[in-house]
């Protein structure tokens, strides 16, 4: 295995987990949907606008998270340029430069993890099976 090969492996598993977070966001305001009293003053129960605030947080900062590390690998990409660093040249990238996209990364999946919980407690609640 080759360091290349790590760094493939982290790319492949954090995309697929954006994926699958973003989907299962999606899921997660379907579900809240379709759980609306279309006939009420405010269709969402109440008891559920935590998980709904909770996934559009989540997706939010999906965008900003893809956003933001495009900025800044672009910005990191043309410093490189404007230093004449060719484009077969070999060097070491600052460790700082994923920190936010890191903490982004992060901080969506915990938005989503925190709409699921509010949506499941409602379900088992709902279905009296607690």
């Amino acid at each position: 295995m080759k360091l290349a090969d790590v760094i493939d492996a982290k790319s492949y598993y954090s995309g697929k987990t954006s994926d699958i977070t973003r989907q299962l966001t999606f899921a997660g305001i379907a579900v809240v949907w379709l759980l609306r009293d279309s006939n009420a003053t405010h269709p969402v129960p109440a008891s559920l606008l935590p998980a709904l605030v909770a996934y559009v947080t989540a997706l939010s900062l999906d965008i900003v998270h893809y956003a933001t590390s495009t900025i800044t690998w672009t910005r990191y990409y043309y410093s490189l340029v404007g230093k004449g660093i060719g484009e077969e040249e070999k060097f070491d990238e600052p460790k700082r430069i994923n920190w936010l996209g890191y903490f982004l990364f992060g901080s969506k999946i915990v938005a989503f993890l925190c709409g699921s919980t509010v949506l499941i407690c409602y379900l088992i609640s709902s279905w009296g099976l607690l």
